[in-house]
């Protein structure tokens, strides 16, 4: 048994999943352990017990649990209880929401698939092209990466008349690259 503590600011369900994944984390449960029956923790934490079997239904969903009928619900065999597993859950969810949009503006899925293919190797083409820049002594030159912004074009426009014998390179490469 593990201790699940609710929260109001939260879903009840949510918060269940949370801790349960935590647990499986942090060694407290391995693979094949059985967790409370539905009605069980529901009573031990005073909630309704589809709440308690909506928060098993997506840790099952994740592949972080198994469900066995009658038998009860344990944590699958592939949980592991480790970072890497949680970390591939989770890139797992972010994906599933982009594909779930895609699919309700009415993409295909093989029209998603082409996308992301696309995308990605977009950012790899970006990540692999080297700075081009100006010719300028190294402590004259000032390097930026990241979203485009009108807002950064005056902010150059204004360096340089401020500052001319300053460089600027800018690489527009989106935020998330150029925070790489």
């Amino acid at each position: 048994m593990i201790a699940i503590n609710l929260k109001p600011e939260e879903p009840e369900y949510l918060q269940i999943v949370e801790q349960v994944r935590r647990a499986v984390a942090d060694g407290q449960l391995s693979a094949g352990d059985k967790l409370e029956p539905v009605r069980q923790l529901a009573e031990r934490l005073s909630v309704n017990p589809s709440t308690v079997a909506r928060a098993y239904r997506l840790l099952e969903s994740q592949g972080v649990v198994e469900t066995h009928g009658r038998r009860g619900t344990r944590v699958a065999a592939g949980a592991g209880g480790s970072l890497p597993f949680l970390r591939e859950t989770r890139l797992r969810q972010i994906m599933e929401r982009a594909v779930v949009e895609a699919l309700a503006l009415g993409y295909s899925p093989a029209e998603s698939e082409a996308a992301f293919a696309l995308q990605l190797a977009a950012w790899r083409e970006r990540r692999s092209r080297p700075f081009a820049t100006p010719a300028v002594s190294s402590d004259r030159l000032h390097r930026f990466a990241g979203s485009h912004d009108l807002a950064l074009e005056a902010l150059w426009a204004q360096t340089r008349l401020a500052w001319p014998d300053d460089a600027i390179a800018a690489s527009y490469v989106g935020s998330l690259d150029g925070v790489l």
